[in-house]
């Protein structure tokens, strides 16, 4: 039989502390903001590492017609265009405020590289994305809406480039407040090499028109450029094709809404464009369900990986792409499918169910790693078979999945503060940490266990007053980028910076140096090990599962494994 040796001296007792003693070794590295003046209107749209080594970071702020309403501030200095003079979003009146985007490229040591930004039409920063481009450029696939008299109701969004080159995108109507999509190709140095309008069937229902008719949850780019979006519909959505024609999608669950904007209702749907962004494939739901959506997406190795939601419809059968959609009728079940990108045949459909007094799911993250599909999120309950939840709360969550199968391998739950979520993980070998927030406690950083996703002592990234909205990070080597929002005075751990400026909320993006120190491993003993035990690599890879520690270890290779919660090493 094979020595096991345990690591049972001080010095690898530390390095194996409980990840409840253990705090994360990070090294802040830069820090930028980004404030209006209104009192909402600043968020996050989202932040990707171009191909070129830099990162995009979108942000939106608001303007009205208060004084000084319609600039922006950068670090506390105003925002400047091309011509040297301040820049100006969309003009508005009214009790809200109208939404810009404020596009910047920043390289890895945090210098920006340039501006640019819109000052017509409203965009939705929680249903805008943007993902980059092998070309170096990205794509920005916009919510919008012309919405302001005084900007023009034909004007969906004016577009400037750090040059100062202004590009107005106009609607196929002049009405309104009639939200449409906009997908906008922009190069390497900020320029606007093409737009795509995606838009929906308005009609007059009992509450209103139907002018918010559908949304884009998740966007995922393949290496020759194709485009995939995944959402929800709720009439009927246009997309155009190479041709001059539009292959028109029709909703089938929909004759009971009645326009109300908030209505919890539609179809699903995953859309194929192609590196121009036209339209050449779709798939949605065969049958009719309570509600159904596509939330977040990634692509790798010629397969789409996605998460969703949906709840069934008594006297209803439920299918994807021919594969049977098992979902119960009493709240939304979280849904797991992976997709091959190139016919959009669907290689698996997985369904979880909420379990608790409260099932509420937020799928906010959706990251390929190490040949694992992670979804990040929160939730109100627990989820059969993989964690509880009682706190009555919104938690943040994590799921491992095998992209093979579609299985759940590891998960789990943070119940430990208030309100909480997480938006994505970094895992650089058996380094890892869980990025998100705790409404009340700040922007946080997890450590996690890569082997078990055992969670250890949050540590706050940032403090600034409530915290409750942020974005998947940027995973950049040793370093990562995330952002939060936050009103009153920033502070970030690890050093004096602070930033006091803020004219009301604002987005404040950063960046830590995360060192190469694993986390600690549990120090349950072998000896008090019994039933199923499973053997992972030192990055977190399954090697094994047995019914026995005993038989665990056996005939495992010579070497260091993690198992059972305790580094052995097999000689």
């Amino acid at each position: 039989m094979k020595k096991i040796t345990l690591f049972l001296a001080a010095f690898f007792m530390l390095a194996t502390a409980s990840l409840a003693e253990t705090q994360p070794a990070v090294t802040f590295n830069w820090a930028h903001t980004v404030d209006g003046a209104t009192s909402a209107g600043d968020n996050i749209i989202g932040m990707v590492k171009a191909s070129g080594g830099d990162y995009y970071v979108a942000t939106t702020w608001g303007t009205n017609s208060g004084a000084s309403q319609v600039n922006l501030w950068f670090d506390g200095e105003q925002v400047t265009g091309a011509d040297g003079a301040a820049i100006v979003g969309s003009p508005y009146t009214g009790t809200s405020q109208n939404g810009n985007m404020f596009l910047q490229k920043v390289s890895n040591a945090g210098s920006i590289v340039w501006n640019a930004y819109t000052r017509k039409g409203d965009i939705a920063h929680d249903k805008s994305h943007i993902v980059s481009t092998k070309d170096g450029g990205l794509l920005a696939v916009l919510k919008t809406r012309a919405w302001v008299a005084e900007a023009g109701y034909d004007n969906l969004v004016e577009y400037v480039d750090p040059t100062g080159h202004v590009t107005t995108i106009k609607d196929m109507g002049n009405v309104s407040g009639e939200y449409r999509y906009l997908v906008l190709k922009i190069a390497e140095n900020g320029s606007l090499e093409w737009s795509r309008l995606i838009a929906g069937k308005v009609e007059k229902r009992k509450k209103g028109f139907t002018k918010d008719n559908m949304s884009v949850y998740g966007v995922a780019v393949d290496e020759d450029g194709g485009i995939y979006l995944t959402g929800n519909f709720r009439t009927e959505m246009y997309l155009k094709k190479t041709d001059g024609t539009v292959e028109t999608l029709t909703a089938k669950n929909t004759t009971e809404w009645d326009g109300d904007s908030q209505g919890v209702v539609g179809d699903l749907f995953l859309a194929k464009l192609d590196k121009d962004g036209y339209f050449v494939k779709s798939l949605t739901a065969e049958g009719i369900a309570a509600s159904a959506f596509l939330d977040k997406v990634v692509y790798a190795n010629g397969n789409l990986y996605f998460n969703g939601r949906i709840k069934g419809k008594a006297g209803n059968e439920l299918t994807l792409g021919g594969k049977a959609v098992s979902v119960t009728n009493d709240c939304e079940n979280i849904l797991l499918a992976s997709v091959s990108a190139a016919d959009l045949s669907v290689g698996y459909v997985k369904t979880i169910t909420p379990v608790g007094s409260k099932k509420t799911i937020h799928n906010n993250g959706c990251q390929w790693i190490d040949g694992y599909v992670y979804f990040t999120g929160s939730s109100m309950g627990g989820l059969t078979g993989l964690y509880e939840n009682s706190k009555g709360q919104h938690k943040g969550y994590i799921l491992k999945m095998d992209p093979a199968t579609g299985e759940v391998v590891k998960s789990a739950i943070r119940l430990d503060g208030g309100i909480g979520k997480f938006y994505g993980v970094y895992l650089n070998g058996s380094t890892m940490y869980a990025f998100g927030y705790d409404m009340t406690g700040g922007a946080l950083l997890v450590p996690v266990d890569a082997a078990t996703l055992s969670l250890g002592t949050a540590i706050t990234l940032c403090k600034y007053g409530i915290v409750a909205a942020g974005c998947t990070p940027i995973i950049d080597g040793e370093n990562m980028v995330v952002a939060n929002r936050g009103r009153n005075t920033a502070t970030l751990y690890g050093t004096d910076y602070s930033y006091t400026g803020n004219k009301n909320w604002a987005m404040i993006y950063y960046s830590y140096k995360l060192a190469g120190t694993s986390v600690g491993i549990g120090t349950t003993t072998a000896e008090s090990q019994k039933g199923k035990t499973d053997v992972y690599t030192l990055d977190g890879r399954l090697v094994k599962s047995a019914q026995s520690y005993d038989k665990a270890v056996g005939g495992l290779a010579q070497g260091v494994h993690v198992i059972g919660n305790k580094k052995v090493t097999i000689r």
